[in-house]
């Protein structure tokens, strides 16, 4: 063998490497772009599980909350209605209170 032989062999091995190098990294991209679409799916459906999870716990606590309010204003009324019969009352009591002690009043006798 001379040397155009073996540089051509050289060349040849050369070439054959660099196919099986361009052949393996063209397999690699093309599984790694693969894995990445998987992912990105992946992705794309937690994200709309989680969205609709957020949503309906959202509206549960919205839910929650209405009802909360119409308790708070209701709670509210019966005490305001509350407080105004327990006025009325100490009012009534009050003045029957000093309608007795009027009455044991004497009367003012003039000294002159």
């Amino acid at each position: 063998m001379d040397e155009s032989d073996f540089k051509r062999l050289l060349d040849e091995s050369a070439a054959g490497t660099q196919r099986r190098i361009d052949a393996t990294t063209a397999a690699l991209l093309h599984h790694i772009d693969a894995t990445f679409t998987e992912l990105n799916r992946h992705i794309e459906a937690s994200f709309a599980e989680i969205r609709q999870h957020f949503e309906e716990t959202a509206e549960a606590l919205q839910r929650h909350l209405d009802l909360l309010e119409e308790k708070v204003v209701s709670l509210d009324q019966n005490l305001d209605r509350s407080m105004s019969e327990i006025r009325a009352e100490m009012r009534a009591g009050f003045a029957e209170t000093w309608s007795v002690l009027k009455s044991f009043q004497r009367p003012e006798v003039s000294r002159e």
